[in-house]
């Protein structure tokens, strides 16, 4: 009954992130939200803001937005969401510019989901992308499978459009087996790819990118506190005519709860894949503080 009360209680939730490549760029970021449910639907408010450096500039971008979520019967979700980003570059004029998502999520069985979304958001991960203030359109489709024995399957894939007119096609699949109480292993692959190859304007745009891995996932939990770990190995190809290099991944979630909907998490990572920079760094970390508060 508890649990039941904590998923339509109203919540305060915020996320604290700060990142780092091997190409200099950094990021502090700042997200904060309210959620609430009317008449059987999820609606809440979120402000967010970041800062982003490099060796030669500062800029920062914020915004704020609402959303719902809303049954539609018959395992059907439809999600709306509306904003605004102002975005603060170093260098040019201030622009502010109109985001917004709306997407379907689909139950067709107890194990598996299906879902379909739209959204429209700034480029605003490096302090160049600001400046440079690119906006992205993109639609996106997913399907998850979590059966019994401890099987699941996830799979997605998707096309963005750069308002540089550049376009990004890209895809993702994983599979894990849980073989042990708390252990999963698995394998995981990924694969993206931009119209317009290297154009020069601050972003990782290969003709193809390519990552397989095998990776593990450990999770504890002892009374309020929750561990999780997470770990993979294999190799990356950045560009159709490169070699292949390796490639890994390694990272940590310490958890401490109280009362049914309440948390806080320390989170981590580090990587040297080439698709998890904007840029395509040869090394990127971030470690993060979540706090979520049922109310």
């Amino acid at each position: 009954l508890d649990l039941i009360r904590a998923a339509v209680r109203p919540e305060v939730s915020s996320a604290t992130d700060y990142s780092s490549d091997s190409d200099d760029n950094a990021a502090l970021i700042q997200r904060a939200s309210f959620t609430g449910s009317v008449k059987g639907w999820r609606v809440g408010v979120r402000g967010s803001w970041r800062r982003a450096d490099d060796p030669v500039r500062e800029s920062w971008s914020w915004g704020a937005g609402g959303h719902l979520v809303a049954p539609l019967g018959r395992g059907a979700v439809l999600r709306l969401g509306l904003g605004a980003q102002r975005l603060d570059p170093d260098r040019g004029a201030d622009e502010t510019t109109m985001t917004g998502d709306i997407g379907l999520g689909f139950r067709p069985s107890r194990f598996a989901s299906f879902s379909v979304a739209y959204s429209r958001a700034p480029f605003d991960e490096t302090a160049l992308l600001i400046d440079s203030a690119f906006v992205l359109d993109a639609v996106d489709l997913g399907f998850e499978y979590a059966g019994g024995k401890g099987l699941s399957v996830s799979a997605g894939g998707g096309v963005s459009w750069l308002s540089d007119e550049n376009r990004r096609l890209a895809g993702v699949a994983a599979v894990m087996q849980r073989v042990a109480t708390g252990l999963e292993v698995g394998v995981f692959a990924r694969i993206m790819g931009y119209r317009v190859p290297y154009p020069g304007r601050g972003y990782f745009a290969p003709d193809r990118f390519t990552v397989a891995e095998g990776r593990a996932v450990y999770t504890r939990r002892s009374g309020r506190w929750g561990l999780r770990l997470d770990g993979g190995v294999g190799g990356q190809q950045v560009g159709a005519e490169k070699d292949l290099q390796n490639e890994w991944h390694a990272g940590l979630g310490l958890s401490r709860g109280w009362g049914a909907a309440s948390e806080a998490t320390i989170v981590a990572a580090w990587t040297n894949s080439a698709g998890s920079s904007a840029t395509g760094a040869f090394r990127f970390w971030s470690v993060g503080l979540r706090v979520r508060q049922g109310l």
